[in-house]
């Protein structure tokens, strides 16, 4: 049986310094559903299911295979030991599987994911969850950390990417279909930055004009070599 605990949606008094209220889960399998306003969320141990609601949260999820759903406002979710589900919902989002096998959706706005140790899925289900940026825009992120990019509103970003190990899964997205050289119509292709690589996704079938892609995605501290078709799902 699971222990649903329901934090309703609250409402700040002029001149609250808007501290983020805690809400504690147990070490059961706990269904935490929260309202608006920002909260820390510490569920404990267990398979839990946590559902935020207006932001911005940041969701401690502890040991077991968790399912969180971070709706709305900038969110920072961790998913500690464990598979965990990870959906960021909307705002620009900081998410971390923690060690396990993990499946990490960022959402719609650029989002800074990190897998953790195990063999991790990051899944892309429409254009909007990672809108592309030009070569001319993306050379700037160089020299800059993640944070800097991800607080400007700016590239997608997968900081542990591991070619052979984690996949990007484009499945969703239904038109895109195959890892390509270079430049191609529903493909994903990828140029080096620097240290990292970026990739470009191809989903509509038109490479015409300055900006041929519809999505572009950082994976820090990976080298374009590393990565073959086998590091994508289509």
């Amino acid at each position: 049986m699971k222990f649903r605990q329901d934090i309703l949606p609250f409402a700040h008094e002029d001149g609250d310094d808007h501290e983020p209220v805690r809400v504690f889960g147990s070490n059961r399998p706990d269904e935490i559903v929260t309202g608006g306003g920002p909260q820390h969320i510490l569920a404990g141990n267990g398979d839990d299911s946590i559902r935020t609601g207006g932001g911005p949260d940041l969701v401690e999820a502890g040991n077991g295979d968790d399912a969180v759903f971070a709706e709305g406002g900038p969110d920072s979710v961790w998913g500690g030991n464990g598979d965990d589900l990870i959906d960021g919902g909307g705002g620009p989002d900081a998410l971390d599987g923690g060690r396990g096998d993990d499946t990490i959706i960022g959402g719609a706005a650029a989002d800074t994911l990190t897998g953790g140790a195990g063999r991790d899925a990051f899944v892309y289900r429409s254009a909007s969850e990672a809108p592309a940026h030009g070569s001319d825009e993306d050379e700037d992120h160089e020299g800059k950390d993640a944070g800097d990019d991800h607080a400007g509103g700016g590239l997608e970003t997968i900081t542990d990417f591991k070619p052979g190990t984690d996949l990007v899964d484009f499945s969703g997205i239904g038109s895109v279909v195959a890892f390509a050289a270079g430049p191609a119509t529903y493909s994903v292709w990828a140029e080096q930055q620097g240290a990292d690589t970026l990739l470009y996704v191809d989903t509509d079938g038109a490479l015409a004009g300055d900006h041929p892609a519809e999505m572009s995605i950082l994976l820090l501290n990976v080298d374009v070599i590393a990565l073959s078709e086998g590091d994508f799902l289509f």
